[in-house]
């Protein structure tokens, strides 16, 4: 195994773990990957400043005039810090991508290259964290996927929960897995592979539902990404 791909398994290990991320964009900066080195380095900083909350004094001390004057710089500054960083990160993505002595692609379509046929691809933290694909498609290529690409969030195209009144809203383990595998699947039909990671107190022999459709398919999300992340032999998610 080379360093980098060594440094990359360490993501896929620990996708929350930034410190691993810029160490990556380091390796690649000095083996001449600049571009994507500086992409990691500006999502990370990105979703630092999202995650940013501002201060808790702002709350209990609304009266004191200067400490709002304070705020007041701190917000613009930040702002407009976080105006140029979105610039520069859409920029870096749609700047053309080397191909041989090519140039022919965008870098988003040159870092998604491996999984942009068959899934929608967004990127987070420098890295493509979330996915839009179809079961059969998950099924598949879910071991290359997840051995790429440290996804943290699946949505399954043409999945959509049942409501199942008064129980709210429920997922279905796939009657007919044929229907799975020719991408026929819709609704709420699930593949059982992915039906049994469904983490939920609230079932039946062929039913697990949800108080709410957001639940729903925050646990599909959820089993999906076992699965893909059991394929690629990598550890299970910790959750908060």
């Amino acid at each position: 195994m080379s360093d980098g791909d060594a440094l990359l398994r360490g993501i896929l290990a620990n996708p929350a773990c930034d410190t691993a991320r810029l160490v990556y964009a380091d390796f690649l900066e000095e083996n001449g990957e600049g571009a994507r080195a500086e992409f990691v380095r500006v999502q990370v900083e990105l979703a630092g400043m999202k995650e940013t909350n501002y201060p808790e004094w702002l709350k209990s001390n609304q009266h004191e005039r200067h400490k709002w004057r304070a705020f007041s710089k701190t917000h613009t500054a930040y702002h407009k810090k976080l105006r140029l960083l979105c610039d520069r990160e859409r920029q870096i993505l749609d700047d053309p991508h080397p191909v041989g002595n090519y140039r022919i692609y965008s870098n988003k379509l040159g870092w998604t290259e491996d999984v942009r046929q068959f899934a929608k691809c967004e990127f987070t933290r420098g890295f493509v964290s979330h996915i839009e694909i179809t079961c059969a498609d998950l099924l598949k290529h879910a071991k290359a996927i997840f051995s790429a690409h440290p996804v943290m969030s699946v949505r399954l195209m043409h999945s959509e929960p049942m409501k199942l009144t008064p129980n709210g809203y429920g997922w279905l383990r796939d009657l007919q897995p044929e229907l799975t595998a020719m991408n026929w699947a819709r609704g709420p039909h699930i593949s059982h592979l992915i039906w049994e990671l469904i983490a939920t107190e609230s079932r039946s022999n062929d039913w697990k539902w949800f108080s709410t459709e957001a639940d729903a398919h925050a646990a599909l999300s959820e089993a999906c990404v076992a699965h893909g992340r059991a394929r690629a032999e990598l550890p299970a998610l910790v959750t908060a």
